[in-house]
């Protein structure tokens, strides 16, 4: 089997099947994971959940979930939590890591 990548939101999972052996799943943040909106009924939460359990569900032999404790949004930096959903996973199927990576990006790159 030769070495792909594909990306794909949580909806686009939803429904399909892949022989995917690792799945990564960045955001995992309350606020982006359940998205929360002032608009949104809380009857969404659900879903949310449910999407959240079928992209976890199409890893075949390792599963990553990724939280940012601290993002930048709109010039200021928020401090995250991370998602509540996480909560209901048993704690020993976790496991944390607190590491911070410099990117380098190239003086070419414009962000």
């Amino acid at each position: 089997m030769s070495d792909i990548s594909c990306g794909c939101d949580l909806v686009k999972a939803k429904g399909r099947f892949f022989r995917i052996c690792s799945v990564f799943i960045a955001g995992c943040e309350d606020g982006i994971l359940p998205l929360r909106l002032p608009w949104l009924p809380p009857a969404d939460l659900e879903e949310e959940r449910r999407l959240l359990y079928v992209g976890m569900t199409r890893a075949q032999q390792r599963l990553i979930l990724n939280a940012a404790q601290r993002r930048n949004l709109a010039g200021r930096t928020v401090e995250n939590r991370p998602c509540p959903f996480l909560d209901d996973m048993p704690a020993d199927l976790l496991a944390t890591s607190r590491t911070a990576h410099a990117v380098a990006r190239p003086a070419s790159c414009p962000y």
